[in-house]
């Protein structure tokens, strides 16, 4: 099971009574920076002022292997839970993901300077 696949299932037990959300990050180093969990609103990253998808922080260790590599610096993972703007470009396309929409309930990395997360 790869990683999406395990965040995903973890909140559908969540919302049926089961075990509930887990979230995958810890506090591994000083570039940690345990936003872990946290909901979050995803910005343009093109166009810098739009909100085109809300979700929740998994992973905030830009050292994280993820598919072989770490995350990048400078980034987040993730769960992508709400899109606005379904048509907007991911960060970072993948084979078979290149829109905001095709990446609903999926972990995709998204720069941290496009992540705002409310009441902080």
């Amino acid at each position: 099971m790869d990683l999406s696949s395990y965040v995903y299932n973890q909140h559908k037990q969540g919302q049926q009574g089961g075990v509930g959300h887990t979230c995958t990050c810890q506090p591994q180093n000083e570039n940690s920076s345990n936003k872990c969990g946290m909901k979050c609103k995803l910005i343009d990253w093109v166009v810098g002022t739009l909100i085109v998808a809300e979700g929740e922080i998994a992973i905030d260790d830009p050292l994280h292997v993820v598919e072989g590599a770490p995350i990048a610096v400078g980034s987040y993972m993730v769960w992508v839970q709400t899109t606005i703007d379904h048509n907007a470009l991911i960060w970072r396309t993948q084979v078979n993901m290149r829109t905001i929409e095709q990446a609903l309930g999926e972990l995709i990395p998204w720069p941290k300077q496009h992540v705002f997360i409310p009441n902080t």
